[in-house]
Order: structure tokens, then sequence, then C-alpha cells
């Protein structure tokens, strides 16, 4: 099983142009706010950790800006 913050984000990316075509045109931007809401991960430990593994991912599979 994925962590909660992955699959969040795939979800969200799912539902992009970008996702739903295989064609972005622009970057995808998502507010890490909303994405940690999302994923049940916006406080204590569960936040945390979600932070931990997109820090993980930075420069790899995705971009933190």
């Amino acid at each position: 099983m994925s962590p909660p913050i992955l699959e969040a984000l795939a979800r969200r990316y799912e539902q992009s142009r970008a996702g739903r075509t295989g064609k972005g045109t622009r970057d995808l931007i998502l507010p890490l706010a909303g994405l940690l809401e999302e994923a049940n991960c916006s406080e204590g430990e569960q936040y945390e950790l979600a932070l931990r593994q997109l820090r993980e991912l930075d420069g790899k599979l995705l971009e933190l800006i």
C-alpha cells in the first residue's frame, strides 16, 4: 500500500489534463495544504511523515517549490 500523501498526489494527477490525456502543457502545481488534508495528513505524526516522504521525492519524482 502506498503512503496516503502519494495516493492523494496520484489522484490529483489522474484528474489533471496531463493525467487524463498524457499531454500536459505546463507543470502541475498543487497547494500542499489541500494535498495534506485530502490525504488526512494535516497534523501530528502523519503530517511529519508526509512531509518527509515528499522531501525524499524532491528532485526525483516531483519538485517542491
